[in-house]
């Protein structure tokens, strides 16, 4: 019969700093290469640099309007989002990356936009929830 290790012998070394070195690398990876990682992180950094270029729903006009803020939403407008947002990448991939992600709020079922009314007018915008700025 073989002898008993003991117990100090095979106590689990301390992991902590090789698993949180292993996690912080594991979310670098997934930022760099994760298509719905990137697309929030590139919808992030744009409302995080341009923040001053949403007007508040009744707020004063802002120069170089980006969108709207209302309530929780970026309401970005289509045409930034597609030349802006997404210069360089496929709107709707950055879109659908976002809602599979929940940062964006949509019209329904097969829609990556949101219809709202602004100043008594219906448009359609790309409706990010301000809680993409706590992703990371």
């Amino acid at each position: 019969m073989r002898d008993m290790p003991s117990k100090k012998k095979d106590a689990a070394p301390n992991f902590p700093k090789p698993a949180e070195a292993c996690f912080k690398a594991w979310m670098e990876y997934r930022r760099t290469f994760d298509p719905v990682a990137k697309a929030v992180d590139r919808v992030r950094a744009f409302i995080v640099e341009h923040e001053d270029r949403f007007e508040l729903i009744g707020g004063e006009s802002v120069d170089g309007k980006a969108g709207y803020k209302k309530k929780s939403d970026y309401l970005i407008l289509p045409d930034v989002f597609r030349d802006e947002v997404c210069a360089g990448a496929k709107p709707e991939e950055i879109a659908a990356a976002l809602e599979r992600a929940t940062y964006l709020s949509t019209s329904g079922k097969n829609r990556l936009k949101k219809q709202e009314r602004i100043g008594g007018e219906q448009a359609y915008f790309y409706a990010v929830s301000d809680k993409i700025l706590e992703a990371a």
